[in-house]
């Protein structure tokens, strides 16, 4: 268990159609949050850019060995290989003083070990390079210490700013491949939002449950509707749209000091896959594996109660973005059938929905679940 005497410790855990819309009804008015939200920036500027327009030269710069050739012409700037949490250590404790803004470019590991290194007496930017997770604007940082994970609260970025022609360079599969990913890490909101459904275990009067169930996550359900409706390709609207879907996501969490929201069984099946296999050239994404666990959890939910109203909207939001749905296409993201078994077998003791689920029906469920077709 990694615990620090400086910061507070979270939970450890090791279509075009009318009838593809997701049900919806008139939400009242939320209260104003009383934390401070970051500001979202989606810039058409290059990373160099970015951070000359926010004091580049004189902040700290965490990154990784990805973007390290970016940054290379400033001064302070620590490159990890991971997050984790004694390297983290190491790079807060040799911070110079004067250091009043630390920035964080890169993925999520770099975005993560900056949040640990900012204190609240320092501004802190984070740059993300690529859109492949829901982790951009929150106030947590997922550490590695001798192999397990731990979530701690950090402090909550001052902006976040996205360098879009940047995120839209490079090869168009890898492109792909990311983006998809952050949006399988948005709809697991979904997923995490059906745990609570599960959890109070009376029968469901059908559409009015479906209701609820995507209205505790409306960053999720705006997502899946905005796939289902207007999605093509990953252009710079569709990645300015997913930006904003992820800091929305991200937003969720601020506002409610919690990740029960936004994290459930398939990132319990995500961190032991990861455990168990590595998988060091991201070939299963974590976005990919999580949106496994979030469709089979949708699944769950339809044989469970006869409920077509939280599947259907899912299943072609997925086959538009090519998030897989079946054991071929799981394959091609690098994930086996047999992985998927072990990583199922692995949680099934867990109280989610997801470990329900596999307890209850096993592996037919699962093979039902990826080799049928809507």
């Amino acid at each position: 268990m990694l615990t620090t005497s400086t910061l507070p410790q979270d939970e450890a855990s090791p279509a075009h159609a009318a009838h593809m819309q997701i049900p919806t009804k008139r939400a009242s008015e939320s209260s104003a949050s009383s934390r401070r939200e970051p500001e979202l920036v989606i810039a058409d500027d290059d990373i160099e850019t970015v951070l000359k327009r926010h004091d580049g030269r004189e902040a700290l710069i965490v990154t990784d060995t990805f973007n390290a050739s970016r940054v290379s012409g400033f001064a302070n700037v620590h490159v990890i290989t991971s997050a984790e949490y004694d390297a983290s250590r190491i790079v807060r404790a040799a911070a110079p003083a004067s250091i009043s803004t630390v920035i964080g470019v890169g993925g999520c590991s770099a975005l993560d070990v900056a949040r640990y290194v900012a204190t609240p007496d320092r501004t802190l930017v984070l740059v993300p390079s690529i859109l492949s997770t829901s982790c951009i604007s929150v106030n947590r940082s997922v550490l590695y210490r001798n192999g397990l994970h731990q979530s701690v609260k950090t402090i909550t970025p001052t902006s976040v700013v996205v360098p879009l022609p940047h995120v839209r360079a490079g090869e168009p599969e890898t492109l792909w491949n990311w983006s998809q990913s952050g949006f399988g890490d948005v709809f697991a909101n979904f997923s995490a939002s059906l745990d609570i459904r599960w959890r109070l275990e009376v029968a469901p009067a059908v559409h009015a449950d479906a209701v609820a169930v995507w209205d505790r996550v409306p960053s999720a359900k705006n997502a899946v509707e905005w796939v289902v409706s207007n999605f093509a390709d990953f252009d710079t609207n569709t990645l300015a749209q997913l930006a904003t879907f992820i800091h929305a996501s991200s937003m969720e969490v601020l506002h409610a000091d919690s990740v029960e929201l936004s994290a459930s069984g398939e990132h319990d099946l995500y961190y032991n896959l990861l455990c168990d296999h590595g998988y060091p050239h991201h070939r299963p994404t974590h976005g990919q594996i999580v949106a496994v666990g979030t469709y089979l959890a949708a699944r769950a939910y339809e044989r469970l109660y006869g409920d077509r109203h939280l599947a259907a909207p899912l299943h072609e939001a997925f086959r538009l973005l090519r998030l897989p749905t079946s054991y071929a296409e799981m394959a091609r993201a690098g994930l086996s059938r047999d992985h998927l078994l072990q990583g199922l077998s692995s949680i099934r003791a867990r109280t989610t929905f997801l470990a329900w689920a596999f307890r209850t029906w096993g592996v037919e469920f699962v093979d039902s679940a990826f080799d049928a077709r809507h």
